[in-house]
Formats: C-alpha cells, sequence, structure tokens
C-alpha cells in the first residue's frame, strides 16, 4: 500500500509524522510502492485542487484514515473506490458525506500506541514550563527562537529534521503555546495543556481554511473553540495583507511580538486540554480502526 502525505520542501513535523508513525502501527512490510492501493493519513488533504487527490485519484483502492478536508467550499466527491476508516471530525464527515457520523479525531492520536510515547509518558519528565511551536512557514518570517530564549521558554521547532526529539520537547514541556495546529494535537495527545495563538498560518493558507481545519479537529474533542490570541504588527490593515509576510519581522516591531507573545502566556490560564473521558474514547475507536485495517488487508 501506497502511503500518501504533504512532503514540506523546508519540514513539517505535523506531516512528517506519517512516515515515523504508521509503519510503527501497521508493520513496516505493510507499506509499498503499490500501484493499486493507497493509504492517506495525518493532514487536510481532502481538496480536489490538491496534487495529493490527483495522484490519489490514479490508484484503483484508497483508504482514508483520519485525513481532513481542507476547506469547506471543497467539491471532492468519493466514489466506492474510497474505503473511509474514519474523518479527523465531524465537520470534514458531514462534507464529505452529508452527516457528521464517520469521524474519530486526527490520526496523530494514533502515537499513544508507540513504545516511544509510552516511554515519555511514564518518564513524565517536565524540563520546560514553556514551549512555544510556531508555523512551519513563519518560522522564516521571524526569530522565534531569539524571542522564546528572552522570555524564559523552550523554542520547538517545526521544521527540525530530528521528529522523536520535537516529541520529546512536547512531552517535557508544562504548557504549550502554539501556532502549528499539530502542536496542539500532539500536546493534546501528551495531555499537556495547549494554547493557540495566531499569526501567519490563517493568512498564509486563508482565514477560511484555517478555521475550518482547527474547528473540524477541537469539535472532534469536544471543545467548542479555541481560546487564542492574534498577534498583531503595526495596524490591523497591515497585519491581514499577504504581502506583508514576503519578509522578516523588521527588528522595531520585534519587542511589540515579543510582549504579546509574553502576555499569551497570562500565568498559565485559559489553556485547553480534552478531558479524559474524550481521550480515551478517541484511543479506543482509534485502536479498533486500526486493527479493522490491519485484518482486511492480512
Amino acid at each position: 500500500m501506497k502511503l500518501i502525505y504533504y512532503k514540506s520542501d523546508i519540514g513539517n513535523f505535523g506531516d512528517d509524522l506519517n512516515m515515523w508513525l504508521w509503519p510503527k502501527l501497521f508493520g513496516d512490510n505493510f507499506f509499498d510502492d503499490s500501484k493499486t492501493a493507497c493509504f492517506v493519513g495525518i493532514g487536510s488533504i481532502l481538496d480536489e485542487k490538491s496534487n495529493l487527490m490527483k495522484d490519489v485519484q490514479r490508484f484503483s483502492v484508497k483508504h482514508v484514515f483520519g485525513s481532513g478536508v481542507r476547506s469547506i467550499n471543497t467539491n471532492l466527491k468519493f466514489d466506492d473506490s474510497y474505503k473511509v476508516a474514519f474523518y479527523r471530525g465531524p465537520y470534514s464527515a458531514l462534507k464529505m458525506e452529508g452527516e457528521a457520523s464517520n469521524y474519530i479525531s486526527d490520526g496523530a492520536y494514533g502515537i499513544v500506541f508507540t513504545d516511544f510515547y509510552k516511554k515519555l509518558v511514564s518518564e513524565n519528565k517536565k524540563k520546560y514550563e514553556v514551549s512555544f511551536i510556531p508555523y512551519f512557514r513563519s518560522e522564516s518570517k521571524v526569530n522565534w527562537e531569539k524571542m522564546c530564549l528572552s522570555n524564559g521558554w523552550n523554542y520547538i521547532s517545526p521544521t527540525e529534521n530530528n521528529l522523536e526529539l520535537t516529541l520529546k520537547k512536547i512531552a517535557e514541556s508544562k504548557y504549550i503555546i502554539t501556532e502549528a495546529m499539530h502542536g496542539a494535537i500532539l500536546a493534546d495527545a501528551f495531555r499537556v495543556p495547549w494554547k493557540r495563538v495566531r499569526f501567519h498560518a490563517h493568512i498564509n493558507e486563508t482565514e477560511a481554511v484555517s478555521e475550518f481545519k482547527w474547528n473540524d479537529w477541537l469539535s472532534s474533542i469536544n471543545i467548542n473553540s479555541s481560546r487564542y490570541k492574534t498577534l498583531y504588527l503595526k495596524s490591523n490593515a497591515s497585519f491581514i495583507k499577504k504581502r506583508f509576510f514576503k519578509k522578516k519581522v523588521k527588528e522595531e516591531n520585534y519587542q511589540v511580538l515579543k510582549q504579546q507573545l509574553k502576555a499569551s502566556f497570562e500565568g498559565g490560564d485559559n489553556f485547553q486540554l480534552s478531558s479524559n473521558t474524550i481521550f480515551e474514547s478517541i484511543t479506543v475507536k482509534l485502536d479498533k480502526a486500526i486493527t479493522k485495517l490491519k485484518l482486511a488487508n492480512q
């Protein structure tokens, strides 16, 4: 079965989790260079305009395992060649099937079944009070690492070429502040309270796409809305212009952004986490979905 996922030219830990996670759960021999069957996992891949979906369509059997719809405006249609185990959230399920039922949550929660996860959780080491994870395409716009150091925080790069180190840093944090959605998802999986900030992601991919993705996942964990802070520079008018982000943030704006980022912590208040009941329900359903697909492809 061919594993299909988005591969960024600069790396992105949420997408890169596919190649690390699924072979651990299904076995090293489960994925190959098959020309007939493919597996679509973590990511907002379900969009008829996506080059990935154009690749997917050439396979005679397409397994959808926790993927999400990219936008409410998506016009993608599935035929009988698509075998949907589950969607990322109710918004995706409703868009694709007309009813919000065939969902569990983001496939990244599958990390709970790995030995790597179990070891980190059992050790329960907390090295960092606060860690910050930016959106992978905003990393080149701001020296976030310098800003985190001056705030006394730990910086987690979304493009670091060491996925296990990234996951370890998330697990070893007391709190996660993140612009990256998978920063929040993985923090939730490790039971680390998280908070969202908005700076660049919803401008780069449009606000409609960003909010659809976030709320699709949030609904799957029974959280109605995320408590987030938007980081502004200059005026709102200049902030919302996409061209504003073609260059790095100017030094004169650095202190403004630093103070806003620091204020987003607010002493640890207003962080979020799915309930233990919801979390356990997700893991039980995921376990059944994994077992079912394994048996079907023996």
